[in-house]
């Protein structure tokens, strides 16, 4: 177990707390909803959808984090403004907390935030991603929308490397800019300087076996900047899967690679896991729970204790 150097930032969206020293919160868990090819979607540009089917994976996954003391953080996902506008208006009726926003478009995402722009709900939302497909006009939009909350996706097939994604956070003179103290480029200045004020940094994944490099690079955000950090090894997990169908077929198989993989993350200090589809919530929570305990037990040797009673140490006692 391991205890940052520098201090590390804890945000708080909507009562979910990301970040902090390793045992100190439990991760945040992203479970997608809504996403390309989900069978309750039946109409992805018009947002029509299975609203019972969809409440119950919203009530499961909110009975889990209870039941084993972990957060959540709906991964809302949408093709078009109308639906992806459909689906956050559902989730923030049937959810409390914190949500992401999430779209592979720019355009949708901006004008969804468009909608509910200036509203109360604004601070439960959470723009994602942030990626190098925003150019300047994009952030003078989301500096004029007044988002507050983004997640950064440091990740492009050219940048793998753990130290590669620092120049897609910081900019190509980030070592520089990292000595100084002073951060004006790369994503991560452009959100900032776009008003920005709580910021979850993706590192990306490229595939199962990078899911190792991955790793290291959140353990790099959080020692080098002390920001909120994870990224999403379903993608990876579940791209594997297909390769390799005829060797991972059962479903025991699946949970028991995808537990291995997600521990993988939060040993290095993952903050926040998108597990993948919110039906993967039934091994997932208890996979991650059990890890959040042994970091935190673990971390008691360091002079660190969880910050909640609610905590999976305790919880699974």
């Amino acid at each position: 177990m391991y205890k940052y150097d520098l201090p590390q930032k804890v945000i708080d969206i909507a009562g979910v707390k990301i970040g902090g020293q390793p045992g100190e919160w439990p991760t945040v868990m992203c479970g997608s909803i809504f996403y390309g090819g989900h069978k309750i979607v039946s109409d992805a540009s018009e947002g029509i959808f299975n609203k019972g089917a969809a409440r119950e994976l919203l009530r499961r996954e909110g009975e889990l984090a209870e039941q084993f003391g972990m957060q959540r953080l709906p991964d809302v996902i949408g093709d078009t403004p109308k639906a992806l506008i459909k689906y956050v208006d559902f989730v923030l009726e049937n959810v409390d907390g914190p949500i992401l926003v999430d779209s592979a478009s720019v355009k949708t995402l901006l004008e969804t935030f468009q909608y509910y722009s200036g509203s109360e709900v604004m601070d439960r939302l959470i723009y994602s991603p942030i990626d190098g497909h925003h150019k300047d006009e994009h952030f003078d939009v989301i500096k004029k929308l007044g988002i507050k909350n983004a997640l950064l996706l440091a990740f492009s097939p050219e940048a793998v490397m753990p130290n590669q994604k620092f120049e897609l956070l910081l900019g190509k003179d980030w070592e520089k800019a990292l000595k100084i103290g002073v951060v004006e480029d790369g994503l991560l200045g452009r959100a900032k300087a776009s008003g920005i004020e709580n910021v979850l940094v993706d590192v990306g994944v490229i595939d199962l076996q990078g899911t190792a490099w991955s790793a290291l690079a959140i353990n790099q955000v959080k020692k080098l900047l002390g920001l909120p950090a994870g990224c999403a090894p379903a993608n990876a997990l579940f791209s594997w899967q297909r390769k390799h169908k005829e060797r991972f077929a059962s479903p025991a198989q699946i949970s028991a690679t995808g537990a291995a993989v997600y521990a993988a993350t939060i040993y290095w200090g993952a903050d926040f896991v998108l597990y993948g589809p919110m039906r993967c919530a039934e091994w997932a929570y208890p996979a991650c729970a059990v890890n959040d305990a042994l970091m935190a037990y673990g971390s008691r040797l360091l002079g660190l204790r969880p910050k909640e009673k609610s905590h999976p140490l305790y919880n699974l006692k």
